[in-house]
């Protein structure tokens, strides 16, 4: 029996061209650090009378994160792959 352990790699793109061209925005927030991606976004399911600007934030632990900017030979240096 194999005694592998499993890591896990993520690496977030920039937006496309569809995504710009709607105004979209980006709700990403990356720290390569500590391998951690945060999601912002607003509550959708607030009401009028709720605080409509009220961030909510979900974080995602990973072993290893990259960025919008990152290549391809980025990945393969990072020891990981």
């Amino acid at each position: 029996m194999s005694t592998e352990n499993i890591k896990v790699i993520v690496r977030c793109r920039p937006l496309n061209k569809r995504e710009i061209s709607f105004n979209a925005q980006n709700i990403i927030t990356i720290n390569s650090n500590v391998g951690q991606i945060i999601v912002n976004s607003l509550d959708k399911t607030q009401t009028q009378y709720d605080n409509p600007q009220e961030d909510v934030k979900q974080i995602f632990t990973f072993d290893q994160v990259f960025g919008t900017q990152s290549m391809n030979i980025d990945l393969l240096y990072s020891g990981m792959i």
